[in-house]
């Protein structure tokens, strides 16, 4: 998952662009936030696309002249760093002495102590990196710069686990499509684009005009319009899912301009990859699915696609074999972990991991009584049920539970208010904060999820 403090300011990071939802007129908005919003993203976007689009044609080059050799891997891992030094100027040798320390460490246990090592090295760099990680969290000398900084940690994290567990040697790689702004891909993924792309494709020319459009629009909704659009003077339950959808097109956003320096740097293809989307070439997020859920499980398989199939692949599927309960458990922790020792995150992940868990399992057990397509994820065309998705009692039971995930997000999503996504709270007032807006809202999710629970043992007995 993506977070207000995982990346570099942005236009949505100052204050000064939050209005007076009361009081904004159209002009006030354009004049005072949408003008100065553009400017500042496009300030940002440009850096990104010019060292994403340099990648791509030295990459070319490179293969023209010696395919697939160290002068590849070398103009990726120039092209990273002078991204990383650009958006975060020398706050960035933080993180590229993070990402070189790893992978040195990789390369010396592969090469040095192989054979002791083998079986157990994805585990001793996924247990060296949280800890590293933590230690960044608890000694945390600036928090401005920490703050700017840990999503590129989070991702370099993700990639150097990830290369521990597939391969038995290590090549360095820092590319600048997804070093700042991630997302993670796996290690054949990267090679694949080594290889070279096409420069002049219309696929992804219409890919990025697309993400383009989709980053400003977001941009706009989440610091602009969102918030004005409802007063703070309304329903809290109306001012609690204009927080959480301001939060949520902040998320878009950075997920579209992810997107967007992918499909620049050639990481839109291939075609058959899983992230891949007509639209968008290379798919962080999907935002439709999001906002029109199923239930709480599509809300964690979509809110970010690769940081999820990372989460099931390395971390799920290996505890799996030893504990459900505790893949389960290890799976949110380490998301968790991944973003930092936080309070107010670790309760609202560890509340979506539970809700969607008793949901699941809810949905799962009417899906049965009832031999109805009811359950969380979608039935195939051809499954055996007897009542159908567009029976009236699959609607029904469907539609409930899509009302109940989007209270479920409003709920959550109402901690990460203007302030917290600017980052002017500190922690102990964010979490104060979100026990304050949790109850007010009488903590109903929670109510909720009790409910679902209280039915689902029922219908067991």
């Amino acid at each position: 998952m993506n977070y207000w403090d995982d990346y570099p300011e942005g236009a949505f990071d100052d204050p000064d662009l939050f209005l007076d939802q009361e009081t904004a007129s159209l002009s006030e908005i354009y004049e005072n936030c949408i003008l100065p919003s553009v400017r500042q993203i496009y300030n940002y976007v440009e850096v990104l696309l010019f060292y994403s689009f340099l990648f791509r044609v030295l990459s070319n080059v490179a293969n023209r002249v010696q395919r697939l050799h160290f002068t590849v891997h070398l103009v990726s891992i120039i092209c990273g760093n002078l991204a990383l030094l650009a958006v975060f100027g020398s706050s960035a040798f933080f993180c590229i002495l993070y990402i070189y320390a790893a992978y040195f460490i990789l390369f010396i246990l592969i090469n040095c102590w192989g054979n002791i090592t083998r079986g157990i090295l994805g585990y001793l760099m996924a247990v060296s990196c949280m800890i590293v990680l933590t230690l960044y969290e608890i000694f945390e000398w600036n928090p401005v710069v920490w703050r700017q900084i840990r999503g590129v940690q989070m991702v370099a994290t993700m990639k150097v686990v990830s290369l521990s567990f597939d391969v038995d040697a290590g090549i360095l790689w820092t590319t600048d499509a997804n070093c700042v702004l991630g997302p993670w891909v796996r290690y054949s993924e990267y090679i694949s684009v080594a290889r070279g792309s096409k420069l002049l494709d219309i696929k992804v020319l219409l890919w990025t005009v697309v993400n383009f459009v989709l980053v400003f629009i977001f941009a706009m909704a989440s610091n602009c319009l969102v918030p004005n659009v409802i007063g703070s003077n309304s329903w809290k339950w109306l001012v609690a899912y204009r927080d959480a959808l301001s939060f949520r097109c902040s998320h878009y956003f950075i997920s579209s301009l992810s997107q967007l320096t992918m499909a620049t740097s050639g990481f839109a293809r291939p075609e058959e990859s899983v992230h891949y989307s007509p639209l968008v070439g290379y798919q962080v997020v999907k935002p439709f699915s999001m906002e029109m859920p199923r239930s709480l499980s599509q809300v964690v398989t979509d809110w970010n696609i690769p940081i999820h199939l990372w989460l099931k692949q390395y971390i799920f599927r290996v505890i799996r074999r030893k504990s459900i309960t505790l893949a389960i458990f290890l799976t949110y922790f380490v998301s968790s972990m991944l973003h930092g020792l936080n309070l107010q995150l670790a309760a609202v992940l560890l509340s979506l991991g539970v809700f969607s868990l008793i949901e699941h399992n809810l949905r799962g057990t009417i899906a049965e009584y009832l031999s109805a397509c009811v359950r969380a994820n979608p039935c195939k065309p051809n499954c055996d049920h007897r009542l159908k998705r567009f029976s009236p009692i699959c609607l029904i039971v469907n539609i409930l539970f899509s009302g109940f995930t989007i209270v479920h997000l409003a709920f959550l999503g109402s901690t990460f208010n203007s302030t917290t996504v600017a980052g002017i709270e500190d922690e102990n007032s964010a979490v104060f904060g979100a026990w304050n807006r949790w109850s007010d809202l009488n903590f109903a999710s929670y109510w909720i999820c009790f409910g679902c629970l209280l039915c689902d043992i029922l219908l067991k007995v």
